[in-house]
């Protein structure tokens, strides 16, 4: 009887090593040899028809349903080929962002923000739309934009943030806006927008 218990408990700890051992992981990889805007990708996201896109250095952005590549660039009417985020607001319109601005993209064509239209100055780290679909911006040296289709209203260091570099954006179930910052992780009181 104990030799059979231990022939149980070998069969089952090699069953498990030998899974452990056989499972293997398979890559695809893709470039600018198979369609994608440029093999330097900063952000990756996918919308809610199930399309995943490419934020690329210098190529602008790229669309993937699963078999081809679609690219977008300047000649497009995207602000720049250099972007850093892409997401998608809760209207189904697409939010590219990059150092000369903000491009909003309807599936057709693209309406660009740029600070001559009120956005901070800096690279557009992150882009968040909040449940109202109030669109964040987190920018680097330029603080945190909020726009609400209309104005951009700004928050710097004098409206309380420690520093003005800001890396990433997040909202809570309570519907408070949290931000990451070079120096600490602030939350605003979207109730009141205190920070």
């Amino acid at each position: 009887m104990k030799l059979l218990t231990k022939i149980y408990v070998f069969l089952i700890l090699f069953g498990a090593i030998n899974t452990t051992i056989a499972q293997q992981y398979n890559f695809k990889n893709y470039s600018a040899k198979n369609g994608l805007a440029s093999s330097i990708v900063n952000n990756i996201f996918q919308d809610s028809k199930g399309y995943i896109w490419f934020a690329t250095q210098g190529g602008g952005v790229s669309r993937f349903n699963g078999k081809t590549f679609k690219t977008l660039s300047k000649a497009d009417g995207l602000i720049s080929n250099d972007v850093t985020y892409i997401t998608e607001d809760k209207k189904g319109k697409y939010l590219d962002s990059n150092s000369e601005g903000v491009s909003k993209f309807n599936g057709i064509s693209f309406t660009n923000y740029s600070p001559k239209d009120g956005l901070s100055k800096g690279v557009v780290y992150w882009i968040l739309a909040d449940k109202n679909n109030t669109i964040w911006f987190a920018i680097q040296d330029g603080g945190v934009n909020k726009f609400d289709g209309k104005v951009f209203q700004k928050f710097t260091q004098k409206d309380g943030l420690p520093t003005e570099s800001v890396y990433s954006i997040a909202e809570d179930k309570l519907g408070d806006i949290w931000f990451a910052t070079a120096k600490v992780l602030l939350n605003l009181m979207e109730k009141n927008n205190q920070l």
